[in-house]
């Protein structure tokens, strides 16, 4: 699915300069696609990084949606001892750098092609990002559909996102995958967020990072399917 301010769905007013932000809009946007699907206690939702926790947050609003979830290193940061400022983190500092404008999608796709964490890549998975998470500027190149500005901020608000106090109250079977553990990162939580589902299962893969599912689509989906 296509989550607002991201791809071909614009950003609310005000998401563009990274103000205004909700999480909680994300929940909002995956429970609106179960539904049109129309298939209530049928479908399977696997979702990455965000996309999990947007999964987790429109399965608390409507259980009868889906029958399972695979979420790969969701975001559900648990309850800290001292106040985060997420605004120093390295992901968000890089967000806020990030090239902006390409003189074409293949300029973009060789650019990131060079460099990590988007080199980790499988070429397909790139080709994809590039055609779908860019769009035509107004010099005739091309830009990024998700502002900076707006990555940035999505970042910075993740660890309030209220995902951590829904898990107790998600009954369908959760599994949780995570890559390598890594100290800050994502995969941090995994092993914890597994624990607070009534029907979470954890299965680490520790050959992969947080971009495991494009950098090793296959056997992802393998996990996926053995789930389902």
């Amino acid at each position: 699915m296509d989550h607002r301010g991201h791809g071909a769905t614009l950003p609310p007013p005000g998401w563009e300069t990274g103000e205004d932000v909700d999480w909680r809009l994300f929940g909002d946007d995956t429970l609106a696609v179960a539904r049109a699907i129309d298939a209530p206690g049928q479908l399977v939702g696997f979702g990455h990084s965000m996309g999990g926790s947007s999964l987790l947050m429109a399965t608390h609003r409507d259980p009868s949606q889906f029958s399972r979830l695979v979420l790969f290193e969701p975001i559900a940061r648990p309850p800290a001892d001292q106040p985060v400022d997420a605004s120093a983190w390295p992901i968000v500092i890089g967000a806020r750098r990030r090239k902006r404008h390409f003189p074409s999608f293949q300029a973009a796709f060789d650019n990131f092609q060079r460099k990590p964490p988007l080199s980790q890549m499988t070429a397909e998975a790139l080709r994809g990002y590039v055609e779908h998470g860019l769009r035509p500027d107004r010099a005739g190149g091309v830009e990024l559909c998700c502002p900076p500005e707006l990555e940035a901020a999505i970042f910075v608000l993740g660890p309030d996102n209220g995902v951590w106090d829904m898990l107790p109250q998600i009954e369908v079977p959760v599994l949780v995958v995570s890559g390598a553990f890594e100290p800050d990162q994502p995969s941090a939580a995994a092993a914890q967020i597994a624990d607070q589902l009534p029907r979470g299962e954890l299965i680490v893969l520790p050959h992969q990072g947080h971009l495991g599912p494009f950098s090793h689509p296959h056997e992802v989906a393998d996990v996926v399917s053995a789930f389902m």
